[in-house]
């Protein structure tokens, strides 16, 4: 603090300049608004056990987190009663649509954030799940060889391998698949067999599968002449597709992609239509006229993951498998669209870039990372490089797109101190004004005056 006085005799204004100089290391503070930061609003969680963080309000003393299924927080309503932290881990009761909002108390008043709003899905929820397998979950191994793949969706099927030389590995997919595992199938002899299960009959159908590779993901082979029922999803050559064939062969395919990807089939049968999609885009459609609406795809043969058949040219699978879902139904476009997005946000979640304001102790310049996995990347200063160096206060953005297509932005809010300026900038001869420049602990400040 400095008082500036001017003699009666002068007539011009002095201009008083102080240097500030931080000392120390260059901090992060938790001083920021009261925000929700995760679940990303209104995407979605992979399981009940469900983490929620949120930026801090400088002078709190505790938090409450309310949770409920309704935005009047009444329906399934809970609570994290007084909590210190700025992030809590709970378990959801239900699936479905979450709300969530942070009352902060600093002791003598309240302030309460805006509702966030995410969603837990579960596919077996939804009618007509026949298979749901997760390299993450349900695998039975032997050191790092998969025995046994155990399907969720409550209908108890299983696919083993009992060859050790036969095994697919299980392995950890890097930052590229949000360090989620996969079964990895080495093109040569790994294959997994389910046995005379899932048989589609007269039914439509629905699946999802992400994988990477070449050959034939999952396959079930009827007979070399018609009538053939052959149910497929590959990755041979140049084509990408589905096989769905009954008295003829029919394919449903789209250019090879060697990457990760989410594959979704739609057969409906009563329309007499199959639709393929890649990474929630459509890529293929035409009328089942391999498979008429009443025909029988029933058949005796094994349903297969890794290889297309027991007899006659295999076509192992050379790639990665994290996750497959029937559905004996034709969903929906709703329903495919939440399915969709359940893996997409699993395997390649939303773009964050932490505590949506950051107050910085010092002038040093922060560094803004985007996250592995993204493409296309923009940010706010219009640079595309995959990191930015920040030394002045206000609101960047990132844009980018995710391994399935997808679009995701985030804004980040950062503020560097600044000098507080006097409160009365004209001084008359013979007046005096008191210039408080306090930045606080760890400064030290310099006049133009000395």
């Amino acid at each position: 603090m400095r008082k500036i006085t001017t003699l009666p005799s002068q007539t011009v204004l002095h201009i008083f300049l102080v240097l500030l100089i931080f000392q120390g290391w260059c901090t992060n503070a938790l001083a920021q608004p009261l925000s929700g930061i995760l679940p990303k609003y209104d995407r979605y969680v992979d399981g009940a056990n469900v983490t929620l963080s949120w930026n801090s309000l400088s002078g709190a003393t505790d938090y409450t987190i309310e949770l409920a299924q309704n935005t009047d927080f009444t329906l399934n309503y809970f609570t994290s009663g007084a909590i210190t932290e700025t992030s809590w881990q709970t378990t959801l009761s239900s699936t479905g649509v979450w709300y969530w909002r942070v009352i902060e108390s600093n002791g003598t008043s309240n302030t309460i954030s805006g509702i966030n709003k995410f969603r837990y899905v579960k596919p077996n929820d939804i009618n007509g799940n026949t298979l749901w397998l997760k390299a993450d979950s349900s695998v039975v191994l032997s050191g790092s060889s998969l025995v046994q793949w155990n399907d969720i969706s409550g209908n108890n099927h299983s696919f083993v391998q009992s060859t050790p030389a036969d095994q697919p590995l299980i392995t950890n997919a890097g930052s590229i698949l949000n360090n989620k595992p996969v079964v990895r199938f080495d093109g040569v002899s790994d294959f997994l067999n389910g046995g005379n299960i899932l048989n589609i009959g007269t039914n439509s159908q629905t699946t999802f599968i992400v994988a990477r590779g070449t050959g034939v993901y999952y396959g079930k082979f009827g007979n070399s002449a018609a009538p053939f029922n052959i149910y497929s999803c590959y990755n041979i050559g140049g084509e990408q597709g589905v096989e769905f064939a009954g008295l003829a062969y029919q394919n449903f395919a789209t250019t090879n992609s060697t990457t990760y990807h989410l594959l979704n089939f739609r057969a409906d049968r009563t329309a007499g239509t199959g639709r393929m999609y890649r990474n929630l885009n459509q890529v293929a459609e035409a009328n089942l006229t391999g498979v008429t609406t009443g025909y029988n795809m029933t058949t005796t043969n094994p349903l297969l993951i890794g290889r297309y058949t027991l007899s006659g040219t295999p076509f192992f699978t050379n790639g990665d498998i994290a996750e497959v879902i029937f559905f004996n139904t034709a969903l929906n476009d709703s329903l495919r669209g939440v399915v969709g997005n359940y893996l997409s946000d699993k395997y390649a979640p939303p773009i964050n870039l932490g505590r949506d304001s950051i107050v910085i102790s010092g002038f040093c310049p922060i560094t803004l990372n985007a996250p592995s996995g993204y493409t296309n990347l923009l940010w706010s200063t219009g640079s595309n490089s995959a990191s930015i160096n920040v030394n002045t206060s206000g609101a960047y953005w990132l844009s980018g797109t995710n391994l399935f297509g997808q679009i995701s932005v985030d804004t980040i809010l950062i503020t560097h101190p600044a000098i507080p300026s006097p409160t009365n900038t004209g001084i008359c001869a013979g007046q005096s004004n008191t210039w408080n420049a306090d930045m606080g602990p760890g400064f030290t400040y310099v006049w133009s005056n000395g």
